[in-house]
């Protein structure tokens, strides 16, 4: 089975993401913009899947993430769901998931 992590999994898609690839017997890691949000993922952490935290808004905070996804090891795939419509779109939509690729260390090829 495949190890995959979805950013922006406390809501919409990526939630319901996360919540299928576990039901369908797959590794889950889920990202929250920050700890008080991953209380909308109990349910999925309660069931195995790891997490992580961080703001994709701010590049320290993107850094922190890689780092939180490093240590956990290799992933099959990566799925850049987080995402916004207002507010700081470019470093979001963007920047965050650019730099998260570029600076990955733990993958599968």
């Amino acid at each position: 089975m495949a190890r995959v992590l979805i950013t922006g999994s406390t809501d919409g898609i990526g939630l319901a993401t996360a919540e299928a690839l576990i039901e369908d017997g797959h590794r889950a890691a889920v990202h929250a913009r920050t700890t008080t949000r991953l209380a909308a993922v109990e349910h999925l952490t309660d069931r195995g899947a790891e997490s992580i935290t961080g703001d994709l808004a701010n590049l320290d905070e993107v850094a922190s993430l890689v780092e939180q996804a490093n240590r956990l090891g290799c992933f099959d795939a990566v799925i850049h769901n987080a995402g916004t419509m207002s507010g700081p779109v470019l470093p979001v939509n963007v920047t965050a998931p650019y730099v998260m690729t570029a600076r990955w260390q733990a993958y599968r090829s």
